[in-house]
């Protein structure tokens, strides 16, 4: 059963098959306030427009859930390091009014096995709204 996807490089889903859902989604909207200072009274707040969205949430990439852990940092890397925007869809709607570049992922190898063979890896993300 589909969840959402990041672009087509990180599908969400669980199945009999595969494992492969996200933690702690957090979306952050904002605005942007300049602040002028007044003699004598607090400051006057003045709007100057919206500020980009930031999304932050951790996946983990287990291989005995049927992910590739090790092809599915090197598919994100490529994102980050290409700077390529992505839709993120959770269910069947996208997060926000458009796209998201990945700006930086934290990686916590947590299982190695023989031969160097990475089984788990849990992976902090950070996107960032692309205007």
């Amino acid at each position: 059963m589909a969840i959402g996807h990041v672009g087509r490089t990180v599908v969400f889903e669980t199945s009999d098959s595969r494992i492969l859902t996200f933690q702690k989604f957090k979306r952050t909207v904002k605005g942007r306030w300049a602040e002028h200072p007044r003699v004598g009274e607090k400051p006057q707040k003045q709007f100057l427009g919206a500020d980009i969205s930031t999304l932050t949430f951790t996946i983990i990439l287990n291989a005995e859930h049927g992910v590739k852990p090790r092809k599915t940092i090197e598919n994100i890397e490529r994102l980050i390091l290409e700077g390529i925007p992505q839709t993120v869809v959770i269910g069947s709607k996208k997060v926000g009014s458009g796209k998201y570049v990945i700006t930086e992922i934290s990686e916590d190898w947590e299982r190695i096995l023989n031969h160097g063979e990475v089984a788990k890896i849990v992976c902090d993300l950070t996107l960032e709204e692309y205007v």
